[in-house]
């Protein structure tokens, strides 16, 4: 066997064991979705669509690990359109699991930019009615709003007090 053979071995190794770990870790994060009963509908399904995103590119890498060890089956010395077509559809997949990694990312900036948006929405609620409600207290507790003092000289208009 040639060195060529072990390397493209060691890389289908390395591919299919990272994409079986992936796919595991996926199916164990998507389960403890499932089992979460706090989340709404929105977060649960945004989970859902990037579980299946990252399913499928993790699944798709292990493929393309395959796919090197593969193109070891088509002899170095002789070109033909077998070869041509089966490394473009390699080339494919890597292309796919690059579009899925970008609709991941952007998928993930879009649901937590509207997240945040709802949270800004929230304080600033918030906020008003605490400043309502300590303008309130405010209003209460200032030295117009206290009972006047029967007892203290000059109480009203044209009172005088006793000598």
């Amino acid at each position: 066997m040639d060195p060529d053979f072990w390397m493209s071995l060691s890389i289908c190794t390395v591919l299919v064991a990272a994409s079986l770990w992936l796919i595991w870790a996926h199916w164990e994060r998507s389960a403890a979705v499932e089992a979460d009963k706090n989340l709404d509908e929105r977060q649960r399904g945004h989970l859902r669509r990037r579980y299946r995103r990252r399913i499928q590119t993790s699944t798709m890498l292990g493929v393309v690990g395959v796919a090197i060890l593969g193109g070891r089956l088509f002899p170095p010395d002789q070109g033909g359109a077998a070869l041509i077509i089966y490394w473009s559809c390699v080339a494919l997949l890597v292309l796919w699991m690059a579009l899925l990694a970008m609709a991941d990312i952007v998928s993930t900036r879009l649901y937590f930019g509207r997240l945040r948006r709802d949270v800004e929405v929230q304080r600033t609620v918030l906020e008003a009615q605490l400043r309502r409600k300590t303008a309130g207290e405010s209003r209460k507790s200032g030295p117009a709003d206290r009972p006047a003092d029967k007892d203290s000289p000059g109480d009203g208009p044209g009172e005088q007090s006793a000598p």
